[in-house]
């Protein structure tokens, strides 16, 4: 019985098995080089973990930007989650030999890649788990979860921020945890607590998802009333790790990083941590410039196109209208910063938590049309692919950031891999876009296995009713049976 279970558990969860592997495959070997922003992280949660302190004066040799100064010590300009949250992995690595965050390698930083891989590329994998749960259960088509994880997943920036010391992937694996806690109308308290603490510490690795936290609270005020207290209540230890931190560094609970003078002073001066109300022209940049989030990842507007679809539909009006919502704040947010990609970036960074609620559209569009999805997939997985093969971080004077990195890669300019040791470039990342190919065809393989089962066995496929409500489905019959 307990074997027949287990297998019960393998077969229903292979597809998510092979995503997760999928994506480690991509992103996990890449090893980054140490630069501003991750040097910046690094030396936060390496102070923390060696040195019991948040002020990193130790680490001077490695930060160039990114740090705030006050009462003459030196910390990080980053939210603290992140480091925090990393610093356990960065001391099992230090507990076996890996270099201290101090040492000044811009290459070759092994406690760097390891540091990311639990960071950004572990969060990322997770990432990829729910936003196929999710599509699955709106759509009730496997083919269109599997499609829709698989293109938002390779094809969006998750990809390249999963490879490098940002909190964005981060944030959005806990922003988009917390909307899938708490949206259900049955859920109970501990559930909505859950979704609370999630919230939380998003709040803290990255604070702009507070516009997630928002709306959650706004869609658990509607569906819970009750229970808004229990969400609540699930978020206050984290905002008191994050006044306790703030009382520490800069002297006030109420007082922030981006409040005091560091190497972006005069820009986080301005508007609410260096956002001001988005400007037009800035915005039609971060959406249609050449790092322009439907320009350079086209599955992105694919999937606009999906949400749009979804909120027209009395069942899947929320999810609609939820994700649209929370990808026009975030688009807007960008909008109003001073850089339209926010420093050294593949593209407009300060979106990508909102980037998981555009699958479940991807999923939606997928009945409109296969082919769109699967091309609009492949034109933004290769760009994604050369700027983690060479480097993602392009600086904002690349005014054609595609070739830039199509160009290193004719010069032989590759990055480094965990394979590259062994391999010379650019075998190491052929080698590794193999495994990736096979993995990807196993995925589709798996996706389409379980379909006849799905038809001929009285299984069913998890669905919604009109008020968003968990039912099942038999596929065969293709009405819900409320049980």
């Amino acid at each position: 019985m307990q074997s027949a279970r287990s297998g019960s558990w393998f077969a229903r969860w292979r597809p998510e098995i092979v995503l997760v592997a999928l994506v480690l495959v991509v992103a996990g070997p890449i090893v980054q080089i140490l630069m501003a922003h991750q040097a910046s992280r690094l030396a936060f949660t390496s102070a923390v973990w060696d040195r019991a302190t948040v002020q990193i004066d130790a680490y001077e040799a490695i930060l160039s930007v990114d740090y705030a100064e006050r009462a003459g010590h030196l910390y990080s300009d980053k939210a603290p989650g992140q480091p925090f949250l990393a610093a356990p992995f960065y001391g099992l690595a230090r507990a076996v030999g890996a270099e201290p965050g101090e040492v000044d390698r811009p290459f070759d930083n092994y406690t760097l890649w390891w540091t990311s891989l639990w960071s950004a590329t572990i969060p990322a994998a997770a990432l990829a788990v729910m936003m196929r749960r999710f599509a699955l259960r709106v759509t009730r088509d496997p083919r269109a979860a599997t499609a829709a994880a698989a293109t938002v997943a390779l094809g969006t920036l998750l990809l390249p921020f999963a490879t490098v010391l940002f909190s964005h992937v981060l944030a959005a694996a806990l922003g988009f945890g917390a909307y899938l806690a708490a949206r259900d109308p049955d859920a109970p308290p501990l559930r909505l607590a859950a979704a609370g603490l999630l919230g939380g510490l998003a709040v803290v690795t990255e604070y702009t998802t507070g516009i997630v936290v928002v709306v959650v609270g706004v869609l658990v005020l509607v569906r819970h009333r009750g229970g808004v207290l229990a969400y609540v209540a699930g978020g206050l230890p984290a905002v008191a790790v994050l006044a306790v931190y703030n009382a520490v560094a800069w002297g006030s609970p109420t007082e922030f990083s981006y409040d005091n003078s560091g190497s972006f002073g005069e820009f986080h001066a301005q508007g609410l941590f260096g956002i001001s109300p988005p400007d037009p022209q800035l915005t039609a940049q971060v959406l249609f410039g050449e790092r322009g989030l439907l320009t350079l990842t086209p599955i992105v507007l694919v999937g606009v196109f999906g949400l749009v679809r979804l909120a027209s539909e009395r069942r899947t009006r929320e999810v609609g209208v939820v994700g649209l919502v929370v990808l026009a704040a975030f688009t807007a947010i960008q909008g109003g910063w001073f850089s339209v990609t926010a420093g050294a970036s593949p593209g407009p960074r300060y979106v990508v938590p909102a980037i998981p609620f555009v699958a479940v559209g991807v999923a939606r569009a997928w009945r409109w049309s296969r082919a769109t999805v699967v091309i609009a997939g492949v034109l933004g997985a290769i760009p994604m692919l050369m700027a983690i093969a060479t480097n993602p971080l392009a600086q904002p004077t690349e005014t054609f950031t595609a070739g830039h990195w199509a160009w290193r890669m004719l010069e032989g300019r590759w990055g480094d891999t965990l394979l590259t040791p062994y391999l010379p470039a650019p075998w190491a990342h052929l080698v590794q876009l193999g495994v990736a190919l096979a993995l990807l065809a196993a995925l589709c393989w798996v996706t389409v296995r379980q379909l006849p089962r799905a038809v001929t066995a009285p299984a069913t496929l998890p669905a919604e009713d009109d008020d968003g409500a968990a039912v099942d489905v038999r596929v065969d019959a293709g009405e819900p049976d409320r049980r």
